[in-house]
Formats: structure tokens, sequence, C-alpha cells
């Protein structure tokens, strides 16, 4: 497997990994460390799919913690390809400082903007 890239705070709740498939019907173990240098943990293990681009993901990791992961291929006799690049990757988290007051000012912001678009439009 080639171009792993792992998520950066994207999603909430998981890192999505992808990458690109052997070309052989394989199956994709993720492995997962707290540093590039390992030690190396498997996480989760894929079904059997051919070649082109995968996605899968970890749901596991604390939000805000930086993992490194790498992905191997195995085809169907039980043989396992070199390892993929490692990417680095974490949880996102959910934004905290929005206020009720702050609700009302970005929702008049968005009113204030719509009313000048309406005033423009007839011109």
């Amino acid at each position: 497997p080639t171009n792993l890239t792992a998520t950066d705070g994207t999603y909430t709740g998981s890192v999505r990994l992808s990458w690109k498939g052997s070309n052989v019907r394989a199956k994709y173990e993720i492995w997962r460390a707290s540093s590039a240098a390992g030690p190396w943990t498997k996480v989760s293990t894929t079904g059997f799919f051919n070649a082109g681009n995968r996605v899968g993901s970890n749901n596991t990791p604390t939000t805000g913690t930086v993992f490194y992961y790498k992905i191997i291929a195995v085809d169907e006799a039980g043989n396992r390809s070199p390892d993929s690049n490692i990417d680095s990757g974490y949880w996102g988290t959910l934004p905290t400082t929005l206020t009720p007051s702050g609700w009302s000012t970005q929702i008049g912001a968005v009113f204030q903007g719509l009313a000048n678009w309406f005033r423009g439009w007839g011109r």
C-alpha cells in the first residue's frame, strides 16, 4: 500500500485513513503506535479488496492525542507486503467556546449578509 494519509482533527470521534491499495486482491491491516518508531499494535483488518483507493478509520484514540499509522497488505495466500508509509493523525473536538450569545451573534451576521445580498440583487 502507498500514499497513506491520516486525518488531523477533521472528524470528531475517529481518525480516517486513506491509501492506495496493492495490485492484488488483499486485506489490509491497520497498525497504530504512539511514536513513528513504534512499538506497533494491529488495530483493525479490512476484508479482501482488489486494487484501488481504500478508506478505513480508527475509532479508539483519545481526542487530540496524536497516533502514527501504517498499512500492511496481506494477499489470499498470506503473503505480506512491505509496510506503507507512516502518517500521523488525531481526532477532532467539538467546539466548546460557542455560547448562546455567540449563536445569536453568528445568526445575526448571517441574516445581515442575506439582507445585504438581497438589497444588491435587484440592481
